[in-house]
Formats: C-alpha cells, structure tokens, sequence
C-alpha cells in the first residue's frame, strides 16, 4: 500500500531537519580541542621567543663590554680599563675595572626578563675582557657559561665562550 503524497512530505521534511544534538556536541568538542591544541602551540612560541630574545640581548651586552675594553674606551674616566659582566640570579651588571665592585656608582644593572632567572659558572661569576685584546681574563675551560632558565616551564637556554670571548655554541 502506497502511503498518500501529503504523508510522504511530511516524513522527508522531517528527515531534512538539520543536525541532532549528539552530532552538535561532537562537532563543538571537536573545535574546542583544535582550538586547545593551537592556543598550547601558541603559548610554547611566544615562551620561546622571549627566552631567545633574552639570550640575544645579554650576548648583546657582553660582546659591547668586549668592545670597550678592545678599542680602550674610557668612559670619561682619562685611562682605558677593563669591562665585565657580572651575573647575579635575578639581573646582570655592567662594569668597569678588573673586578666587579657592587659600590661602584657607574655599574649598569639589566634585570632579568619575568619568569627567568640566570646562572653561571663563570669564576666569580664573572666575565672580564682584557684591555686591547679584549680576551677573557682569568679563562677556565668548562667554567664558560652562562644559562637562562624560565622557571615557568623549567626551558633553560646555555651560552659557551672561549677565551678570546666568542660564542661558541647556544644550546
């Protein structure tokens, strides 16, 4: 028995009606865990590109301080000196003189980025560069390093120089 017309529009009417809420929960769970997996992503790059950044600027900083104890820069003080970089765990010091002085007024202090701190195993925790050749003073091998560690996600990046003060490797 065939079923009327009027009928047989009403059942494919019904049959056309959009998605059930089960496939709605399935399609918005799906999206959501995209959208995790892309904002985890995000996150990771931009941790990553401030701890790179932070390294570019203290190597920045270290090969300026090599530089003015190369060319003999005085600073205004009549003599040429030596130039270092003393590393403290929350912040890095720009000096002058063969040795760190905390009193010393003219030191330049740059704070670690937020969620960073440093570390080194630098002797004294210093790299000082000779006048006019602008090596490392006071060289030890396997004592040359200096490491940012981002506390957050425990990511730490490690600087190397030889005694000519080059970097040798970031890793």
């Amino acid at each position: 028995m065939k079923l009327p017309i009027q009928l047989r529009n009403k059942d494919s009417k019904k049959r056309q009606s959009g998605f059930t809420f089960v496939e709605l929960i399935i399609s918005f769970g799906i999206i959501a865990i995209l959208f995790s997996i892309g904002y985890v992503s995000i996150a990771n790059i931009q941790t990553k590109s401030a701890s790179n950044a932070s390294v570019s600027v203290i190597i920045s900083d270290i090969k300026s301080q090599q530089i003015k104890a190369m060319t003999g820069d005085t600073e205004g003080r009549g003599t040429p000196d030596t130039y270092g970089v003393k590393i403290l765990p929350n912040s890095y010091i720009l000096f002058h003189g063969s040795v760190y002085n905390p009193l010393d007024p003219s030191n330049f202090s740059i704070p670690a980025p937020s969620g960073h701190t440093f570390s080194t195993l630098l002797p004294n925790n210093s790299i000082i560069f000779s006048t006019g050749k602008g090596e490392i003073t006071g060289f030890v091998d396997g004592q040359n390093t200096i490491t940012l560690t981002n506390t957050r996600s425990g990511r730490t990046q490690t600087v190397h120089f030889n005694k000519y003060g080059t970097v040798t490797n970031v890793n």
